[in-house]
């Protein structure tokens, strides 16, 4: 029976672990830059980037979650 409830409670790290980072990759691709008209063209070039480099790190992550474990060795090889 112990090992059954060390089983479980691993499994539920691991489901609690993939849906935090399921709401990591949520909010990377769902930030926003709080936006100020005071801003100049450079400051706002540089929140563009800050945002689009968020969402691509989000839509990684997404992509990651998405494999299946013979796809994350092949990428580990690399």
């Amino acid at each position: 029976m112990e090992n059954k409830d060390r089983i479980k409670k691993l499994e539920e790290k691991i489901t609690n672990m993939r849906l935090q980072l399921e709401i990591l990759a949520k909010w990377l691709k769902d930030y926003k830059e709080p936006f100020d008209e005071r801003d100049g063209a450079l400051e706002s070039a540089m929140n563009r980037t800050k945002e689009e480099t968020m969402f691509q790190i989000g839509d990684y992550l997404e992509e990651i979650l998405e494999m299946n474990p013979d796809q994350l060795e092949d990428n580990l090889k690399w």
